[in-house]
């Protein structure tokens, strides 16, 4: 059985991997004292900011409804509280946005997965599917600096229609690294938002989603980097002085700044190289035989492409 320490250098933890890096994600925590709805988010939500100009709304249970709004009341999907966002309009062609600061910045090359839920208010004339999540260092001056950027998870799937229930929204990318806000908004100009027109009232020419459970978390540590044919790893090799099959040799190609080690089931380093050419005859970095059993190798190599090729996995070693 392969010891698990051996396990962990296949699959080393990282603090935060699968957290939700979103502060309140559901809204919930409320800053005291607002009971006005209007242009309230920021200023009776915690963590969340709406750079203007447009209104960003709040809705927490009945607290932060007006006493006008019974056709904008949505059962929230958890707790008591969700934001509202204008997505479209035919009169304005501004935009209406949500930020947060997120509790870590994202790191370069990793996967993060992203999720929210959204539903449409059934009072408005429109739907649309065009509403994304966009990842920046640096939290948007005004809302309608957002137009035409390109969010990193962007909405592709049907128009988004459902007034009764809520609608998952959901991607994931690759992080450039440093980012530090989310927003949440429609990026597209009018001329490229895919809107289709529903029942509603006669006057409210708009796309208006609730949105609610917004989430950002690590769901991939590292990325495979690309595998070069001309890279060939052995999986098995029996160094017993017979001639055949004695090293534990990597066939590299057109390789440069290569480095390879091997390590024993308890992650006791027993092999390292700089050198392609150098193989591997089962003897430890003291001089010992090496017991026969299951090693564990990693490499890395620059390509002529200018490229990082890296391979990980396990070799039998057999006498």
């Amino acid at each position: 059985m392969i010891h698990r320490l051996l396990i962990a250098l296949c699959f080393s933890p990282v603090l935060g991997f699968g957290q939700n890096l979103v502060p309140n994600p559901s809204f919930e925590d409320t800053i005291p004292g607002n009971t006005d709805w209007q242009n309230s988010l920021q200023y009776a939500c915690e963590n969340w900011q709406t750079p203007g100009p447009g209104t960003t709304d709040y809705f927490n249970n009945l607290n932060y409804l007006c006493p006008n709004c019974a056709s904008l009341i949505q059962v929230p999907r958890t707790g008591n509280a969700y934001a509202g966002i204008y997505t479209y309009s035919v009169t304005w062609a501004g935009r209406e946005i949500i930020t947060v600061r997120l509790l870590d910045t994202l790191t370069a090359g990793k996967k993060y997965c992203v999720e929210y839920y959204v539903s449409r208010l059934d009072s408005c004339l429109f739907a649309n599917n065009s509403i994304g999540a966009y990842f920046s260092q640096a939290m948007p001056t005004n809302s309608n600096s957002v137009i035409g950027l390109a969010a990193q998870v962007q909405y592709s799937g049907p128009l988004l229609d459902d007034d009764d229930g809520w609608m998952r929204v959901s991607g994931e990318f690759i992080a450039s690294g440093d980012e530090e806000y989310l927003t949440i908004a429609n990026f597209h100009p009018d001329s490229s938002t895919d809107t289709v027109r529903v029942n509603g009232y006669p006057n409210w020419d708009i796309s208006y989603y609730f949105i609610d459970d917004v989430s950002v978390t690590l769901c991939e540590d590292s990325i495979p980097l690309p595998i070069d044919p001309r890279l060939t790893i052995p999986n098995i090799f029996t160094p017993n002085g017979d001639g055949v099959n004695d090293l534990f040799a990597v066939h590299a190609v057109g390789m440069k700044n290569y480095h390879c080690q091997i390590f024993d089931r308890w992650g006791v380093k027993v092999f390292e190289t700089a050198s392609p050419g150098t193989s591997w005859d089962g003897m430890s970095t003291s001089g010992q035989p090496c017991m026969a059993g299951v090693y564990y190798y990693a490499i890395s190599a620059e390509g002529e492409d200018s490229k990082t090729y890296e391979r990980k996995g396990f070799l039998q070693l057999t006498r």
